[in-house]
């Protein structure tokens, strides 16, 4: 499956991958997880709390980089045709 780049929109193969191979930017956010619940500022697996601009803007060394608990949305997640 895969996960649309938030940053520039290529289209990534859902994997361990951490960031976009053509831009860089961090692919996983909490936003686009299931588990983050936003209005408590949440992750509902873990319990940790990510602040919004984190959940939308991660960096680097953010919590949802290499989260065993990510679950992307489905609106994410785009299939191959």
């Amino acid at each position: 499956m895969y996960i649309a780049c938030h940053h520039c929109g290529e289209k990534q193969w859902f994997d361990m991958r951490r960031n976009c191979e053509l831009c860089g930017s961090t692919l996983r956010r909490c936003l686009d997880c299931t588990n983050y619940d936003k209005p408590s500022q949440k992750c509902q697996a873990t319990g940790a709390e990510v602040d919004l601009q984190e959940a939308e803007n991660p960096g680097a060394l953010a919590v949802s980089a290499l989260c065993r608990q990510y679950r992307p949305v489905t609106s994410v997640i785009r299939s191959t045709v």
